[in-house]
C-alpha cells in the first residue's frame, strides 16, 4: 500500500523522515480532492477529478483562494507542493490550518484522512524536536522522494539539505507573496 511521510528538517538543514502514514490517499490526495470538488469541478461533467482533469487548475488555485480571502485552504494546498517546508515558527499556525481545513472540508467516515493525525504529529514534533527548523512532506510513495538526492560521487541516497540547496520553498513565504499581489 502507498504511504506518505512527514519529514523533520534538522538544525543542520538535512531532512529526515519522522513518521510514515499508510495509504497516501489520506494526505495530499484527500486535500486535492476536497479542493477540486469545491472550487474546480465542472458540474456539467459526469465525472470530473483532479486525476483526469487539467491539474494546472489545482496548482494555480492558491492565487484565486487568496484573492477570495480563503487563506486556510491556500495554506494547506501549498503545503502539498514539492519541497514545501513549514518553518518552525509557523508550526502552530499550520496545525491550526490543518484542523480548520479538516472541519471545513470533511470526508466520508470510511475515507482515508491523515490531517488530524498530521496536526497531532506536528504538535509532537514541536515539543520533542526542539532543534528542528521546520517540516516537510513526502506526499506519496508512488513518486520520487524529493527529500533524498543521489550523491554524485557514491551514487548513494543522501538527505536533501535546505541550507545548501535552494529547490525548496516556505509555505508561509509563498502565501505572503500571494497576499502582496492581491
Amino acid at each position: 500500500m502507498s504511504y506518505c511521510s512527514i519529514y523533520v528538517i534538522d538544525k543542520d538543514g538535512s531532512a529526515r523522515e519522522y513518521r510514515m502514514f499508510s495509504n497516501s490517499w489520506g494526505g495530499a490526495a484527500r486535500i486535492w480532492s476536497a479542493l477540486w470538488d469545491h472550487y474546480v469541478r465542472d458540474p456539467n461533467k459526469e465525472y470530473d477529478s483532479w486525476m483526469h482533469g487539467d491539474q494546472n487548475k489545482l496548482w494555480d488555485l492558491p492565487k484565486s483562494l487568496v484573492q477570495k480571502g480563503c487563506i486556510t485552504p491556500a495554506i494547506v494546498l501549498i503545503s502539498t507542493f514539492d519541497r514545501a517546508i513549514v518553518k518552525r515558527e509557523k508550526l502552530s499556525d499550520f496545525t491550526a490550518a490543518l484542523r480548520q481545513f479538516d472541519k471545513q472540508y470533511p470526508v466520508e467516515f470510511d475515507t482515508a484522512n491523515h490531517l488530524p493525525t498530521w496536526a497531532d504529529t506536528i504538535d509532537e514534533i514541536a515539543i520533542k524536536e526542539p532543534e528542528c527548523i521546520g517540516i516537510g512532506f513526502f506526499q506519496t510513495s508512488v513518486a520520487e522522494d524529493l527529500w533524498y538526492e543521489e550523491d554524485q560521487d557514491t551514487g548513494e541516497a543522501i538527505p536533501y539539505n535546505v541550507l545548501s540547496d535552494n529547490r525548496h520553498f516556505s509555505v508561509y513565504k509563498h502565501l505572503d507573496d500571494l497576499l502582496d499581489n492581491v
